[in-house]
């Protein structure tokens, strides 16, 4: 559904013979908006509004009389000016790919669900006629499928605009609707041969479509990825034990309050912390994320009102002001989740006896990343090329130790790299939020 909020000036020329407008030049401005309709659309510090400029994105316009087509790409506003010789009718759609500081978005079709083309396009207009001072403006979204669209595209642009890495000549590849991600309903970024036909794309079914943190989180595995290479992260997301988990509910699933090996807890880590870097305001004291899910922080097996999947990835679930809504249970702690917290079972999550060696929660590790940026200067450009540094495809994924082969130690070796130099900002960072075992 397209919803047109200013309509172009009448003709300002004379009549012609048998009442027909004379065919005169000029020049016409359409901008397009993306309608914003997410589950957190509230939350965090931006994409909090209605809509959002379709930067970089394309239009196509097609020429009624003989079909002639043309592509433009909308300026960092989400317009496009073009001057034109005689007045015609065109059809104009909005091509789901973007061009944005010097890397490509696109949204393409699962091929299960439409296969007839691999980039989604829709219409704005069926019947625009091109007049001097012409200036439609129209907001995309409405309706289930173009809302999601809509959805994914702006968080998308919002995010290389804002936070691009460093990286340029980069396509990111984003697909809608579907199952394409092994072992998850809910959202996947594919690198391996399980998803072939999806390698190296950002999947996204409906489900996934209502939260801009999701998205962004996708996002940001693939741009991690993209920084080291396209090789990935050897990530094994199991690691608990049962002193640790108990009852616990997300047992088995890699969650922010699930034990896990750092493998996983630190790929998932970097890809939280980048929705966050995103969507929150980095100049202040805390930041908020909300998931599609509420965290069994206490390990019960139950998640009970007061866990709430809106949280601060700053000082904790502890109460501590800000975030809002009111802290989900006062005792999670503001640094080092899996060390100081009481999951319920006998003491904290790694007690006298159980294995504490190359284990982390996401939640840690995302708490990290934010310390490290917003104390300690660390900016993202740099934090990339420390991912790389740190080899993840090749780290010990689910060994028990410590050294450079594995998670902790490499990401500490790395930050002491010639080109980075701020390993004792690292290592400060790990050893308050427990990301150094």
């Amino acid at each position: 559904m397209i919803r047109r909020i200013a309509r172009w000036a009448a003709v300002a020329a004379g009549l012609a013979v048998g009442g027909q407008a004379h065919a005169t030049g000029g020049s016409y401005t359409i901008c397009v908006n993306f309608g914003l309709s997410y589950t957190d659309g509230a939350t965090g510090d931006h994409l909090t509004g209605s809509s959002y400029h379709a930067r970089g994105t394309t239009i196509r316009m097609t020429r009624h009389s003989d079909n002639y087509t043309n592509d433009f790409t909308l300026d960092s506003n989400g317009c496009v000016t073009n001057t034109f010789v005689t007045s015609a009718t065109w059809t104009i759609e909005l091509v789901f790919k973007a061009t944005v500081l010097g890397n490509s978005i696109e949204l393409r079709k699962d091929p299960a669900v439409d296969a007839s083309e691999p980039i989604y396009k829709m219409l704005l207009d069926s019947s625009f006629t091109t007049v001097d001072g012409a200036a439609p403006i129209f907001t995309f979204g409405g309706g289930t499928t173009p809302a999601d669209l809509s959805n994914i595209m702006a968080a998308a642009v919002y995010g290389i605009a804002n936070r691009n890495g460093g990286l340029s000549g980069v396509t990111y590849s984003f697909r809608y609707g579907g199952t394409n991600c092994p072992g998850s309903a809910f959202g996947c970024y594919c690198t391996s041969v399980d998803c072939t036909s999806n390698y190296r794309t950002v999947n996204v079914p409906a489900a996934l479509a209502k939260y801009k943190y999701g998205i962004l989180h996708e996002m940001g595995h693939a741009m991690s990825d993209e920084a080291n290479g396209h090789l990935g992260s050897d990530a094994d997301c199991g690691g608990e034990d049962d002193a640790c988990t108990g009852g616990d509910v997300d047992q088995g699933l890699h969650r922010m309050s699930s034990k896990e090996y750092n493998s996983c807890a630190a790929s998932e880590g970097i890809a939280h912390f980048f929705s966050v870097l995103v969507l929150d305001d980095d100049t202040v004291t805390d930041c908020i994320i909300q998931k599609h899910y509420a965290p069994d922080w206490d390990s019960t097996g139950t998640v009970t009102g007061n866990e709430s999947d809106t949280f601060s990835c700053e000082i904790g679930v502890d109460g501590v002001t800000p975030p809002p809504p009111a802290p989900s249970i006062p005792a999670v702690p503001s640094h080092d989740f899996l060390g100081n917290y009481d999951h319920g079972n006998s003491g904290d999550c790694i007690p006298t006896g159980t294995i504490s060696e190359n284990r982390g929660t996401e939640y840690d590790w995302l708490r990290m990343f934010w310390d490290l940026h917003t104390d300690h200067a660390i900016d993202w450009p740099d934090i990339l090329l420390q991912w790389n540094l740190a080899d993840p495809d090749s780290w010990n994924s689910n060994g028990n130790g410590h050294g450079t082969s594995y998670p902790a130690g490499g990401m500490s070796d790395a930050a002491g790299n010639l080109y980075l130099n701020y390993q004792s900002d690292y290592d400060a960072a790990a050893a308050w939020n427990g990301t150094n075992r």
